[in-house]
């Protein structure tokens, strides 16, 4: 019985304080069918075929105004997973709670984006088929735990974003409570740059991630890693394009992540990704999409990798090459289709190419 009467008595008591906030629930759900030769050792490669989930997300936030130009923010988002294949935290995309002022910027304390994800310079990767997710776009740390963030009012086209996030333990805590390797044992500082002139963009951003210690083997040798990426583009009414190029040591973009990819670095290449030194990695890639009409866009981008290079030297054919292309159609303002076939080859002949077709359904809310 007590049950019952609490099912009833808590909305009625919840009514008050959504009457009194803006609440706005928002988010994607995609979906897609891949048909995709994986990344593999030469002659092993095999064709997976499946539903995959494109990066669907639910999420809520609000704005109150404070009066003299002051406004509180917030917003709470989640991954979720529509095919299934996962269980996802809550809160596990960008969550925050902040101030916006009138002509000072905008603060904020949470689980943050840094700059690069935030700004425009993730439209590096225009085709939203997950199978054919852009190498370059995907840094460690593309969002940062434990993080404050500031994010300057528009002068004159110019935009500046500054991030700071904190380890929540010191290198003498984690090894007092003898925690080596904890996944936030790190500080990150992260500073963009941004510049509008018409249609016309540039964005510079250095991300430094001081004490990260990915050297599981060497637990005393934390590694300062860093990367820094720069783009300019241009966002018309039917065109627009983009070129960027990004540097950096010791952080690991996705292709560096693979299993096959490492497995060729350690055992052919003479590179050990867990034990030995951080590797230098120089990528460029260019992007473009253009309007066909009200309904249909077609897209494209190219992203080259440089072979990497280490204290001793370059890591010979340790370089890449990937692209895709998609088109898109609009059913709706809210509900698109894509089609996408992409390649990924190697400067090793040790890996095959890896390829694949790819279809999603995607729609906003």
């Amino acid at each position: 019985m007590k049950a019952k009467q609490w099912s009833l008595v808590v909305p009625f008591c919840m009514l008050p304080a959504f009457a009194q906030a803006e609440v706005e629930i928002y988010g994607r759900i995609n979906a897609g069918f891949d048909s995709v030769k994986e990344i593999a050792l030469k002659g092993q490669g095999q064709r997976i075929n499946g539903v995959n989930d494109n990066t669907s997300r639910i999420g809520f936030r609000g704005k109150e105004n404070l009066g003299n130009g002051l406004a509180a923010i917030w917003q709470v988002e989640s991954r979720i997973e529509i095919d299934g294949s996962k269980e996802r935290a809550w809160a596990s995309r960008q969550s925050f709670i902040g101030l916006e002022t009138a002509g000072y910027g905008v603060f904020k304390l949470g689980y943050l984006d840094n700059f690069g994800k935030e700004s425009w310079m993730d439209d590096i990767d225009p085709i939203k088929v997950k199978a054919f997710e852009n190498n370059f776009v995907r840094v460690t740390g593309e969002r940062v735990k434990n993080a404050v963030s500031y994010y300057s009012p528009n002068w004159y086209g110019w935009e500046l974003a500054l991030t700071y996030g904190t380890s929540e333990l010191d290198h003498k805590q984690m090894a007092d409570a003898e925690l080596k390797y904890p996944d936030n044992a790190q500080h990150t500082y992260d500073v963009g740059i941004s510049y509008q002139y018409g249609p016309y963009l540039a964005a510079y951003e250095y991300t430094k991630f001081e004490g990260q210690n990915r050297q599981k083997k060497k637990p005393d040798l934390p590694v300062n890693a860093y990367n820094h990426r720069a783009q300019l583009g241009y966002d018309g009414d039917t065109v627009f394009w983009t070129v960027a190029y990004q540097q950096g040591k010791g952080v690991s973009t996705a292709l560096y992540e693979d299993d096959a990819f490492r497995d060729v670095l350690s055992k052919h290449l003479g590179w050990d990704y867990k034990k030995d030194n951080p590797a230098k990695y120089r990528e460029m890639s260019v992007a473009s999409e253009y309007k066909l009409g009200k309904k249909m866009r077609l897209k494209a981008y190219v992203t080259k990798g440089w072979d990497l290079q280490t204290d001793q030297g370059t890591i010979s054919d340790s370089g890449y090459l990937q692209y895709a292309a998609a088109v898109r159609y609009d059913l709706s303002k809210r509900t698109n289709l894509e089609l996408a076939a992409g390649q990924w080859s190697f400067d090793t002949d040790h890996l095959d190419k890896a390829n694949g077709v790819g279809f999603g359904i995607f729609h906003k809310f």
